[in-house]
């Protein structure tokens, strides 16, 4: 299907997976310098009083009833980001965040601000995060140091890198220790 630039469609593709959204292709972008998205920017302005909840964008997936997943590990999310580099070129300058960058910018101090909220309707999550792999891409290397067995970490995870570069670890234990 060839799709004109910055255009909208719905439609059925092969298999009969109904697929609809925005397709957006633009166009090279060189050498590009602003605070905005190369493929969108979404900016909300809000006034007056507050009536509940108010958010700057959402995605949702609704599991209607009679669906079934599908066995092997696939994900179910509302939302896949992420950086592909398709051949090789210079990366070793720029800070690369492939989840997502937070932010709150204010000139007075709110009472309360969390980086994250989560609601799982009761449900006990397995983990916080799930790597692809067996730790290096959370950020864990494995080790042995301790006296005492049943308290020796296996390793530890890379939790953050301050701007002095200075980088903060969590020591990790196994459900087996």
């Amino acid at each position: 299907m060839t799709q004109a630039a910055n255009s909208t469609y719905m439609g059925l593709a092969a298999g009969l997976n109904l697929y609809g959204g925005v397709w957006i292709q633009t166009p090279a972008v060189n050498n590009p310098n602003e605070d905005y998205g190369i493929n969108g920017y979404f900016e909300s302005h809000i006034k007056g009083t507050a009536a509940g909840h108010v958010y700057g964008g959402g995605f949702w997936i609704n599991i209607d009833s009679g669906f079934v997943d599908l066995a092997g590990g696939y994900f179910i999310t509302p939302l896949d980001v992420g950086i592909y580099e398709a051949a090789a070129t210079t990366v070793t300058n720029a800070l690369y965040v492939y989840g997502m960058r937070a932010e709150c910018v204010f000139t007075s101090t709110p009472t309360y601000t969390y980086m994250f909220s989560s609601n799982t309707n009761n449900v006990s999550p397995t983990a916080l995060f799930i790597g692809a792999d067996n730790g290096p891409s959370l950020a864990y290397t494995a080790s042995a140091e301790g006296p005492d067995v049943a308290s020796i970490a296996i390793g530890t995870i890379k939790f953050a890198s301050l701007s002095n570069g200075t980088i903060l670890y969590v020591h990790a234990y196994s459900s087996a220790s």
